[in-house]
């Protein structure tokens, strides 16, 4: 069975937008942001740090009500917003964060379906980066949820280690309340779809 040690130095997630203090974000900017977009930048600035090297950014559905009333504008008027494109692209949130930040690091995004959270945090895993910035953003029952981890090789930090197990009964919480409980030491242990999470 194949096992993979990582370490957690910082996390955050933020689930009410409406005391969410984002006054950090430029007023210029902020006002073109979604509700999704400012729990991203939210989680982004709790966690992120120097010692960050690559970003992995994931999203089931990431801005879809945005693209849905770009195609009924392009339909209607055969031309769209380039500042409203821009924004409904699937990595246009980390994009904005780094660009408004002035950092210069990779990021890859990612969506698995069902397991878009726990497939992205596997890549922050194992993918070549001593430090990832990790984060899943979606819309939860039309609210907007985001959580954000450091991910790194490096001994700093909570201790886990990854099993990669095939899970052999029905998971029956959702992958953001498996992480979450985790993260707040509710459990000791978590099992996704593909493997299994240990506190050490």
């Amino acid at each position: 069975m194949n096992k993979i040690d990582f370490y957690i130095n910082k996390f955050a997630y933020v689930s009410d937008i409406d005391n969410l203090d984002v006054s950090f974000i430029p007023a210029i900017l902020r006002r073109r942001l979604s509700s999704l977009n400012k729990t991203s930048f939210y989680v982004f600035e709790k966690c992120f740090s120097e010692e960050i090297k690559n970003i992995v950014y994931t999203s089931r559905y990431g801005e879809f009500d945005k693209l849905k009333k770009l195609i009924e504008a392009f339909s209607i008027d055969k031309c769209v917003s380039p500042t409203t494109f821009s924004s409904s692209v699937h990595n246009g949130t980390v994009g904005a964060y780094l660009h408004n930040n002035k950092f210069n690091i990779p990021y890859v995004a990612l969506a698995s379906t069902e397991n878009t959270l726990s497939m992205g945090l596997l890549h922050s895993v194992i993918n070549g980066y001593d430090t990832n910035l990790f984060c899943y953003s979606d819309y939860i029952n039309e609210k907007p949820f985001s959580v954000a981890l450091t991910v790194s090789k490096e001994p700093i930090g909570q201790h886990f280690v990854i099993s990669l197990e095939k899970s052999k009964t029905p998971i029956e919480l959702e992958e953001k309340e498996l992480l979450i409980s985790l993260l707040n030491k509710e459990t000791a242990s978590i099992q996704f779809n593909n493997y299994r999470i240990e506190a050490i």
